[in-house]
């Protein structure tokens, strides 16, 4: 038992050490904006909201909420842990965020009507595949494409259970994805495609 532990130190030594020696930045962290997502374009928060009907809720003593037509968009905010696997192809996951919330008046007290802001939210978990068009010093131009899932959470009570919980197939394919390196470490990005999350991104990345 302990002669194994004698050769297991050196291995597990050696094997920290290449690791923490390797020359180029293997691994990266990325924190992204998204303005404009898919729910808000299929919500219509682009168009007029003279075009959206009302949403009312029923109760005991009549309304128990009806909706205003008054909504605002947050976008979306991701965090993304990002690996390379050879010098064309990097994994990644990706967890997001999407915020949103819409101006209810609620009768749940009969006497006493009142109005609030309530908030829905998305979160977003999706592993992904980057495959890099050109690689330089100071650029690197790459491709995206990513699969999974998304949790929708509506703020009001009033909901059915399947209204207000939700699980959705999540995606997101940017075509044409720019880094501009600003230091050795630190990168700033944009980048267009098509998916959940919309079709633009803003994002920093900081390469470890």
């Amino acid at each position: 038992m302990k002669l194994r532990n004698i050769f297991l130190v050196p291995v597990v030594c050696i094997t920290i050490t290449s690791l923490s020696a390797q020359p180029d930045k293997r691994q990266s962290l990325a924190f992204s904006f998204y303005p404009i997502t898919q729910a808000m374009v299929k919500r219509g928060l682009l168009d007029d909201f003279n075009t959206k009907s009302y949403e009312t809720m029923f109760g005991e003593y009549g309304y128990n909420a009806v909706d205003r037509l008054k909504e605002k968009h947050l976008g979306a905010l991701s965090l993304e842990y990002k690996r390379y696997i050879s010098n064309r192809w990097r994994l990644n996951f990706l967890l997001g965020c999407e915020l949103s919330c819409k101006k209810w008046d609620l009768y749940d007290i009969p006497d006493v009507p009142h109005t609030k802001w309530v908030f829905d939210y998305r979160i977003t978990a999706m592993p992904g595949i980057d495959f890099m068009y050109s690689k330089k010093k100071r650029t690197l131009i790459y491709g995206s494409a990513y699969a999974g899932m998304e949790f929708l959470h509506r703020g009001l009570k009033y909901l059915d259970h399947d209204q207000r919980y939700q699980y959705n197939f999540a995606w997101q394919l940017m075509l044409f994805c720019l880094d501009v390196y600003v230091s050795e470490s630190l990168s700033l990005g944009c980048a267009l495609g098509s998916g959940t999350l919309g079709f633009l991104r803003f994002s920093i990345s900081y390469g470890f």
